[in-house]
Formats: C-alpha cells, sequence, structure tokens
C-alpha cells in the first residue's frame, strides 16, 4: 500500500478546499439558471430571476456557473478527504507481522510471511520448500496429529 500517494491526495484534497472556500467567499450572489428553447438559451440568475444576456453579462454567466462548480468540487473533496482519513485512522502497515508476535518462533518458523508485500500462491510454496527439512517433518507431524484429531472428531457422535 502506498501511503505516500494517498497523503499527496490529501494534500491536493486540502487544495481544493481551499481554492473552492477562497472563490465561494467573494462569488457573487445567486445561481444560474439555464433554460434551453428550440432556437436559444435562456441563463436566468437565481435570486431575482433576471435573464442575463450573453454579450452583456458573460462574466457574470461564467462566475455563476463556475460558483456551481466550486460548490460541488468542495463536497466532493470534502467527502473524498473524510474516505482517506477514516481508511488511514483504521489501516495498520504491520498487520501482518502483528499475526505472528506472540507465536512460539517453532511455529512462525513454519510459515511463509506475507509482509509489506503480497506474494501469490507459488510464491508462498517457494518460501514454504525453502525451510529446512526439520521444519518440514514438524510440520508434517502438526499436519498428521491435526488430521487424527479431526477424524477422531469425526468418529464421536
Amino acid at each position: 500500500m502506498d501511503i505516500q500517494m494517498l497523503l499527496k491526495e490529501l494534500e491536493y484534497l486540502d487544495e481544493v478546499v481551499r481554492k473552492a472556500t477562497r472563490f465561494l467567499e467573494d462569488a457573487p450572489e445567486g445561481g444560474l439558471w439555464i433554460q434551453r428553447h428550440e432556437n436559444h438559451i435562456d441563463f436566468v440568475r437565481s435570486t431575482d430571476g433576471k435573464y442575463l444576456s450573453k454579450k452583456r453579462d458573460m462574466q457574470l454567466i461564467r462566475t455563476l456557473a463556475q460558483k456551481s462548480y466550486e460548490r460541488k468540487a468542495l463536497r466532493t473533496a470534502m467527502e473524498q478527504k473524510e474516505v482517506i482519513e477514516r481508511f488511514l485512522s483504521g489501516y495498520r502497515p504491520t498487520a501482518f507481522s502483528d499475526i505472528v508476535e506472540n507465536w512460539l518462533p517453532e511455529r512462525s518458523s513454519l510459515i511463509a510471511r506475507h509482509g509489506d508485500f503480497h506474494m501469490s500462491q507459488d510464491e508462498i510454496a517457494v518460501e514454504v520448500v525453502k525451510k529446512s527439512e526439520d521444519e518440514v517433518d514438524l510440520a508434517r507431524n502438526l499436519i498428521g496429529i491435526c488430521e487424527a484429531f479431526l477424524e477422531a472428531k469425526a468418529k464421536k457422535p
């Protein structure tokens, strides 16, 4: 897991929040309604219902359209930040090593560990095969004991 990538994303989202907030603080009142007609489009300011002219009011039209975008971008950035922060607060990079932390060395030596990387089943098999003959014999004995226990348990009514 590339935590640095998530931290960079948080920085980016913080910047989006700052820029959107700054824009919205200075934005004009109201929003923009767009009405499509057969042969033209009307732009209407939501605060007073005033029709805006594409020739005279194009800057205001663009600013009100941008305001709508910035409002949604701010909401989206806040939501994404919350998701990443929630993930990071529960993420444990040492989760796999924590599994065997209190195990006896004899048990730990029988397994191929998943560390900060992910192994395929073939890679795990190669790691297990690399273990010494004694470890393999011990593993076989443990498997035999488990099988005998399961068989005895299955025979009991």
